[in-house]
C-alpha cells in the first residue's frame, strides 16, 4: 500500500506525538523497603561511590555525585562531605571486596560515624536511537541505603528509564534521583538527626581528612599525624625536617624526631610501602652528587629498619643526585631547598 503525501505527514505527526508521550512520562522505579519507616539515623548519610558497570567512564562517580548534590540540598539531612568519603575509601580504612558486601559498606559507615550509607551500581548511562531514529538518553541504575548499625538494606530502588528529546543523560538521572530521594524521605522518621562525625574526622588547614592510629603515639603524636595524612592524601611529598650536615651522610640532630615519627606510622600500618629518594644541589660533579645521595639514602634505610624492626621489603631507597632540582641552583636558599628527602607512596 502506498501512502499519499497527506497520509505520510499524518503518520509522522502521530508517531512523533506517541514518542513524546512515551518519553515524557515521569521516570519510574521499583522500590523495595524492608522497613515501613526508616530510622531517623538514616538521615545522617554517606554517599559511597557507585560501581560502574556501564560503558561510559566515570558514570558511577557522576551518579554518586548527583545523589550527593540532591540530598545535600534537602532539609533535615546531614551528608558526609563527598571528598572526605573518596579520600577515606582511597585510604582503605576498611578492607573491601569487589563488589563490597553490605556489611563492609556498613563497617565503612561506622568508621566515619554515619548512620547510613547509600551505594549502588550504574548499568547504563548513555544515549540510544529509538525505532524512529530519534536519539534519547537512557539511564539504568540501582541504589540501596544500608543501616550502618545492623548492616541491613533499609531501602533499595532499581530504575531503567528512557528520557525525552529535551533531556540530557545527566538531567534525566537528576529527575530519577530526585524521585528516589522523595521516596526515601517519605519513609524516614521526622526530625534532623545529628551525626557523630567528629569521632573520626579531623581538620587541618581547612581540609577534612582522616587519621587513625592503633598504637598511641606519645612524644611524636603531631608529627606522626601529619606524616600519616601526607601518606594517605599524596603520592609524593617532601619529608620536612630531615636534613644532612654539609652534603654528607650525617643527619642533623633534629632529623631523628621526624624519622621516629615516620617509623611510628610504619609500625602501626604494616600495609604501607614507601620509596625514599634523596636529592642534593649541584656541586659541579654529577657522579659525586649521586654518590652523596646514595650514602644518605642508605643511612635512612638502616635507621628505620634497625630502630623499628621494619621489613626491608617495605622500603626502597635511592639516591637521585642533583639531576632533579626543585629550583635553579643560583642562590643559597634555592640550593638549600634542592637538598631534600622525598617520599613516594607505593602502597597504603
Amino acid at each position: 500500500m502506498v501512502l499519499s503525501g497527506f497520509e505520510r505527514k499524518t503518520f509522522l505527526i502521530l508517531a512523533t506525538l506517541l514518542l513524546l508521550l512515551y518519553s515524557c512520562t515521569s521516570p519510574s522505579f521499583n522500590v523495595v523497603a524492608p522497613l515501613r519507616e526508616l530510622p531517623p539515623s538514616a538521615r545522617c548519610v554517606a554517599i559511597y561511590p557507585f560501581r560502574n558497570l556501564s560503558s561510559v567512564p566515570d558514570a558511577g562517580v557522576v551518579v554518586s555525585q548527583i545523589f550527593y548534590d540532591v540530598i545535600s540540598r534537602r532539609r533535615g539531612w546531614n551528608v558526609v562531605n563527598w571528598d572526605t568519603v573518596v579520600r577515606l575509601r582511597e585510604a582503605k580504612i576498611v578492607k573491601l571486596s569487589t563488589p563490597p558486601t553490605n556489611e563492609q559498606i556498613a563497617q565503612f559507615g561506622r568508621k566515619i560515624g554515619a548512620g547510613s550509607v547509600l551505594y549502588g551500581s550504574v548499568l547504563n548511562f548513555n544515549y540510544r536511537f529509538t525505532g524512529t531514529g530519534v536519539l534519547v538518553p537512557v539511564v539504568s541504575f540501582s541504589a540501596k541505603l544500608i543501616d550502618t548499625a545492623t548492616g541491613r538494606v533499609i531501602w533499595s530502588g532499581l530504575t531503567s528509564v528512557i528520557g525525552s528529546l529535551n533531556d540530557s543523560v545527566v538531567t534525566l538521572a537528576k529527575k530519577v534521583v530526585g524521585g528516589m530521594v522523595d521516596d526515601i524521605e517519605r519513609r524516614t522518621g521526622k526530625g534532623r538527626y545529628e551525626c557523630n562525625l567528629q569521632k573520626n574526622i579531623w581538620t587541618i588547614a581547612g581540609k577534612t581528612g582522616f587519621f587513625r592510629v592503633r598504637k598511641k603515639v606519645k612524644k611524636y603524636g603531631k608529627l606522626a599525624e601529619r606524616i600519616y595524612n601526607l601518606i594517605n592524601t599524596r603520592d609524593r611529598f617532601i619529608l620536612e625536617g630531615v636534613k644532612f650536615i654539609d652534603r654528607s651522610s650525617r643527619l642533623t640532630p633534629e632529623s631523628y624526631q621526624t624519622l621516629d615519627a615516620l617509623g611510628e606510622v610504619l609500625v602501626d600500618n604494616p600495609s604501607i610501602r614507601l620509596r625514599i629518594e634523596c636529592h642534593t644541589d649541584l656541586s659541579g660533579n654529577s657522579a659525586l652528587d649521586r654518590k652523596v645521595t646514595e650514602d644518605q639514602a642508605k643511612v635512612l634505610f638502616q635507621y628505620l629498619i634497625s630502630r623499628f624492626n621494619i621489613s626491608p621489603n617495605r622500603l626502597q631507597v635511592i639516591g637521585k643526585g642533583s639531576d632533579y632540582p626543585l629550583l635553579p641552583n643560583i642562590s643559597r636558599r634555592n640550593r638549600q631547598l634542592n637538598r631534600r628527602v622525598e617520599v613516594v607512596v607505593l602502597s597504603r
